[in-house]
């Protein structure tokens, strides 16, 4: 609910101009990049449990600061939403990489995939009801209630994650990284070389590419003439698409190579859809195969990187992907912003997701042309892939 009723009231307060909204969903990403390198050497040594633990408390905080002068004063300015989502994004440079690792504690490196597979099914679940709900509180009381009501919200996973230690013990979500200490953080030159054209296609489709947050409001608003319930609705849609994502995911064996970049692939594809939509329906169709796409993405990424991680890498290597993930929005939020404004909210949409599939092609030739360390990995990265992995989500 809160991104929901934080972009809609960046949108109202600034009255849709596209270069506000893209600076504000910039400057919460900005710790991402800026941050990541030393977070996630820290995170990997701290206990996750305690992490998270205060993480909750710190996003609760920040929805009250964002409720309290709508509430009271009924007054919000782009000034005070862009400080309190700089907060915002500085609590979850600290929540990301803890809240990945903490899975891994719990279930292990065998039940990984199936673990993050629930879990984004229940994320996407969330996010069905979240913006379909912040849709109509807000034509009824008003953003200022969706920020308190998701205030109260985190009460309940403060409770899940005591309830976890009750239950598994105090050794659960403690620190694990063993082995040589790595300095790397987010940079390239300290993870494993398999993992850099996942990232590379990671930056490029987080960064640039999904990018609706600015371009979803303003594709309502300017483009398609509705208000914010079908604003609310087409979050819903790419909700829907992420769990059936998930569900997928969940079904799937360890990932392979080349596993990622027919996701990737996929999810261009659906943008560009996107990007060509009349209506609201065929938007939120289109929306809901990006919301799939996206899903699977990520999934495969994360579980890749942590089968390929040694426990001493795992810190740095998913602080380099938090960082090419949400680190690199800022810069691609003021790209796509100013595209948006000065040719057209479609043509936002369309031109990241042109330079996404130019790079999903480039990555599918070097891995088809590359040797990789185990062969039949290298069967499976060539373009052939594309064809039998969506054959097999089907």
């Amino acid at each position: 609910m809160e991104y929901t009723a934080l972009y809609w009231l960046v949108n109202r307060v600034a009255e849709g101009n596209a270069l506000v909204l893209s600076l504000v969903a910039a400057v919460q990403f900005v710790p991402m990049l800026v941050l990541s390198r030393p977070v996630g050497r820290a995170v990997g040594r701290m206990s996750r449990h305690r992490t998270l633990l205060i993480t909750q408390f710190a996003q609760m905080a920040v929805s009250v600061l964002l409720a309290v002068p709508l509430l009271i004063f009924g007054w919000a300015s782009v000034w005070w939403i862009g400080a309190t989502a700089l907060l915002l994004g500085c609590v979850h440079v600290v929540d990301s990489p803890a809240r990945q690792m903490f899975m891994k504690d719990l279930v292990g490196i065998e039940r990984l995939r199936r673990a993050v597979g629930t879990y984004s099914t229940a994320v996407g679940g969330a996010r069905i009801v979240g913006p379909a709900a912040a849709g109509f509180l807000i034509a009824g009381i008003g953003e200022g209630w969706v920020f308190l009501l998701n205030a109260v919200s985190y009460l309940a996973v403060v409770f899940s994650l005591n309830y976890v230690r009750r239950v598994r013990g105090d050794s659960i979500g403690g620190a694990t990284v063993t082995g040589q200490r790595s300095s790397g953080g987010a940079r390239l030159t300290r993870i494993p070389q398999a993992i850099r054209p996942a990232l590379l296609l990671t930056l490029l489709l987080g960064g640039f590419a999904y990018q609706f947050q600015i371009t979803g409001p303003l594709m309502v608003v300017t483009v398609l003439h509705d208000d914010s319930v079908t604003y609310g609705l087409i979050g819903m849609c790419t909700a829907v698409g992420a769990i059936v994502g998930s569900v997928v995911s969940a079904r799937r064996s360890a990932p392979t190579t080349g596993e990622y970049v027919t996701w990737s692939t996929a999810f261009g594809v659906m943008a560009l859809f996107a990007a060509m939509a009349t209506n609201s329906v065929w938007f939120g169709a289109a929306m809901a195969g990006v919301g799939m796409a996206l899903s699977l993405f990520t999934t495969t990424v994360v579980v890749f990187i942590q089968h390929r991680a040694t426990d001493s890498e795992q810190g740095p290597a998913l602080a380099a992907y938090n960082a090419a993930y949400m680190g690199f929005i800022p810069p691609g939020a003021v790209v796509v912003g100013a595209i948006a404004e000065y040719l057209g909210v479609r043509w936002g949409i369309a031109l990241p997701s042109v330079a996404l599939l130019v790079a999903a092609g480039y990555a599918a030739i070097k891995l088809r042309t590359t040797p990789t360390t185990r062969p039949e990995e290298d069967a499976e990265a060539s373009t052939d892939l594309l064809a039998r992995n969506v054959h097999e989500a089907l």
